[in-house]
């Protein structure tokens, strides 16, 4: 196959020449990793513990639904963990019970029953398979939301990978790696900050309190089961201001709105006190806007409480109908207003976000990373040139042409691809070159071998390269399978270094058995050398 060299020629310099093209100029075809471009590298661990108990808690008040629709007597339903336990049905009821309960609840949990103190109580377990896929769903949502939050802030390409395992058997750890960040701490506040927002009306009549016995003392013992207490951080008027160091307000626990029905954020300034105060404007949805209007018209003089991540930033009084806009207010500074700007718009975290592990690399560090790794490969190569020349003899250069091409074809599809370039990808760069020459060196010694047996120049070639194919084929595809382990199951580094590993080997096949062969058939067919130098 392919015996004219006028052939071989041609695909030789078209794969040369479109490598070359692919990737020049490799500024902008070449993507630098983190430990080579500077940056930070975080691994996330997203608590989905909340989020399942949460969860539970929505279906036990659904079990109470649905018990008052059917009427249905019970005594309690007590939701708890991964298990929700309906008390006190009647024994009449029971069957009824367990068919609804089943029906439409059964797809999520295990439903069994006890008779006891004359009535039937019923257990329903969240089973293994909705808490992985609850667990699933809440990684996957979050890995979304920090993506969107990070191509906001700007970072040019990010890297996020899941990673780690649950009891449940699902990834519950983001790998996070972002180079070229300069301010590592502020990053950090984007990531982990749930930026959960909602607006709930305030009670009418309930003070701002100092404790929450303050505010169940108000209530004579409890607060009504339809509203919650939640920590105010924004200005209030009393005799005691500045003297207590937290504050609480009693909110309507259904919001108005919340962060879904946002469409834009944008950091603005609160000018209504004739002080200019950093604050966020933000747009709402149709329904959004709708819900809003509805509640700020019936609730003209109330006071309206803005909610962000469970703390209330700041109460305005409403004055007018608002439709489909509004600003937030309570907020400290500018930078902070300009993070809950992109914070808003890319969604709430459904979880907690907690920081397992973290590392900086400045950029300083990763320009002394390249230039010690260009050297390291500069100086393999140089030896092995050397090597090859004086073992050799002048089939060494043929070993240093087929090293040439292997290398330009190695950035010519990295630069295709687009490819991130890592500290441990040119150890695999340096790798490849050594077992670039590995191959030639097994063609070299069995044509050798075939010399001393006595063959001829053109039969001892043929039968060097007939006999070292398949050698070189078999380690570099056992290689190849390991490359693709490593890609699979490594993170950002080790990735760096199974891709141009694997890229490395498949031009290695091409410039060894290729582009080697076609330089000794020159020399054969052209030259006609009768004493081989090797």
């Amino acid at each position: 196959m392919f015996k004219s060299l006028k052939v071989r020629y041609i695909i030789i310099l078209i794969i040369c020449a479109g490598s070359a093209y692919l990737f020049y100029p490799p500024k902008e075809k070449i993507n630098f990793g983190l430990d080579l471009k500077g940056g930070m590298h975080l691994v996330l661990e997203v608590k989905t513990d909340k989020v399942i108990r949460a969860e539970v808690q929505q279906y036990g008040e659904r079990i109470k639904r649905l018990m008052e629709e059917n009427k249905t007597a019970y005594t309690q339903v007590l939701a708890e963990d991964t298990k929700i336990t309906l008390s006190g049905v009647p024994e009449g009821q029971s069957e009824a019970t367990r068919k609804n309960l089943k029906d439409y609840f059964g797809h999520y949990f295990d439903v069994s029953s006890k008779f006891e103190g004359g009535a039937v109580s019923f257990t329903l377990n969240l089973t293994a398979a909705a808490v992985r896929d609850l667990e699933q769903t809440t990684v996957q949502s979050s890995r979304d939301t920090l993506e969107r939050r990070i191509d906001a802030y700007g970072v040019a390409e990010p890297t996020l990978q899941l990673f780690g395992s649950t009891a449940a058997g699902t990834s519950n750890q983001i790998i996070v790696e972002l180079p070229g960040v300069e301010n590592p701490e502020e990053v950090k506040t984007l990531l982990k900050e749930t930026a959960s927002l909602s607006l709930n009306m305030v009670h009418p009549t309930a003070p701002y309190a100092a404790s929450l016995d303050a505010i169940n003392q108000f209530f004579g013992g409890q607060i009504p089961g339809d509203h919650t207490a939640v920590l105010y951080t924004g200005d209030y008027s009393g005799e005691n201001r500045g003297e207590q160091e937290k504050r609480y307000i009693v909110v309507q626990k259904a919001p108005v709105i919340t962060g879904k029905h946002l469409t834009n954020a944008r950091a603005s300034q609160d000018s209504s006190l004739g002080l200019s105060r950093p604050a966020v404007s933000f747009t709402l949805n149709s329904e959004g806007a709708r819900l809003f209007g509805d509640a700020t018209e019936a609730n003209q003089g109330r006071q309206l409480a803005i909610i962000l991540d469970d703390k209330a930033i700041s109460a305005p009084r409403i004055e007018a109908k608002i439709t489909d806009s509004g600003i937030i207010t309570g907020i400290d500074s500018e930078r902070e207003s300009q993070l809950l700007a992109l914070s808003l718009p890319s969604g709430a975290l459904p979880a907690d976000i907690v920081i397992l592990e973290e590392r900086t690399v400045g950029p300083s560090l990763g320009l002394e990373s390249i230039r010690q790794g260009v050297n390291a490969g500069l100086l393999g190569l140089a030896l092995i040139v050397l090597f090859m020349v004086f073992y050799y003899r002048l089939s060494g250069f043929n070993a240093v042409l087929c090293l040439i091409v292997n290398v330009l074809i190695l950035f010519g599809v990295m630069g295709y691809f687009r490819a991130t370039l890592t500290l441990p990808g040119i150890a695999g760069i340096i790798l490849t070159i050594g077992m670039a020459v590995d191959s030639n060196v097994l063609i070299f010694e069995r044509i050798r071998e075939e010399l001393r047996w006595g063959k001829t120049v053109a039969a001892a070639v043929d039968a060097g390269f007939a006999r070292a194919s398949w050698t070189i084929f078999d380690a570099n595809v056992t290689t190849l399978i390991s490359a693709a382990f490593l890609y699979q199951f490594g993170t950002g580094p080790i990735r760096g270094f199974a891709v141009t590993l694997t890229f490395g080997l498949l031009a290695n096949l091409f410039a060894a058995i290729f582009v080697s062969r076609t330089i000794f058939n020159t020399l054969l067919q052209q030259v006609q050398i009768k004493k081989l130098s090797i």
